[in-house]
């Protein structure tokens, strides 16, 4: 599964008895850094926007029982 998504998902397979092995897949980061990869970007508010859905699906997760 995807990098971002490996958190929800290990938690729904075990939550379901399995035992998942965790192999994750297209991470988001990149090895190169510079002055300007600080500054706000189009493509940073993409990736938080991934990474609010992933705590907002964790704490429905959590609030379902699952």
């Amino acid at each position: 599964t995807s990098a971002y998504h490996l958190p929800r998902a290990m938690r729904s397979f075990r939550r379901a008895g399995l035992e998942p092995t965790a192999f994750p897949v297209d991470p988001l980061a990149r090895g190169h850094f510079s002055w300007n990869s600080w500054l706000p970007s189009l493509g940073s508010l993409q990736i938080i926007q991934v990474a609010w859905r992933e705590y907002l699906a964790l704490a429905f997760y959590s609030l379902r029982g699952w």
